[in-house]
């Protein structure tokens, strides 16, 4: 059985994005020893990039397509550490499925978040173009689509970080285990409503995450 609930970050600590420093300057192996003190400015906590990246609970190794995703330029490594954060934590996936009810538009409201989180989500998402940055706003009026459209080829990556996730769920793979009672990874996220988060019809999604070609909306 899938537990949503096993995702969790903390939220509150501010500069998240930083995280995309350290995976655009370090092969995986090394990134968690980064974390503070090597970059200027970057003086994050160990186990929050940890759970961001989707390090190994026993080994404490942080999956090697990140290593991939760091050799796809400094754009991609910043639009995909941001989609790591989103589903980092079962409350932001929860927050984008009602704030744009399966579109790449949508309205975050601030009450939908304590102050902090609003702010650095908001923060975040600015320095990426997915919203306006107003200093006081009541709510973040937000488009995925230039992060959708960044990875559009990159979607055998995305399904990496997918399976990375749903495997901190405690889902078991039908394809590696012969008792399962979940689904297939694509299945799986189409179940849990991922590419509604992304503004994604279940196809699109389906197709992107198994690295095949995504037809345009």
């Amino acid at each position: 059985m899938v537990e949503l609930d096993n995702l969790r970050v903390s939220l509150t600590k501010n500069g998240y994005m930083k995280i995309a420093t350290i995976v655009a300057a370090h092969k995986s192996s090394e990134m968690l020893e980064h974390v503070r003190g090597t970059h200027h400015g970057v003086n994050l906590v160990r186990s929050q990039v940890a759970n961001v990246l989707c390090a190994d609970l026993r080994t404490g190794m942080v999956p090697a397509f990140w290593d991939e995703v760091r050799l796809r330029g400094q754009r991609k490594v910043q639009a995909f550490t941001f989609v790591a954060i989103v589903f980092a934590h079962q409350r932001l996936i929860e927050t984008f499925l009602e704030a744009g009810h399966g579109a790449a538009t949508g309205t975050i409201l601030r009450q939908d978040l304590t102050e902090k989180e609003f702010t650095n989500l908001q923060f975040a998402m600015a320095s990426l173009g997915l919203c306006e940055y107003s200093r006081g706003a009541h709510q973040i009026g937000y488009d995925m689509t230039r992060i959708v459209e960044e990875l559009r080829d990159d979607g055998d990556l995305v399904g990496q970080l997918m399976r990375a996730k749903l495997q901190r769920c405690a889902w078991r793979d039908p394809d590696q285990y012969r008792v399962s009672p979940d689904l297939p990874l694509a299945q799986q996220c189409v179940q849990m409503e991922f590419h509604k988060v992304l503004g994604l019809t279940e196809r699109q999604f389906s197709r992107w995450i198994s690295g095949k070609p995504r037809k345009p909306r």
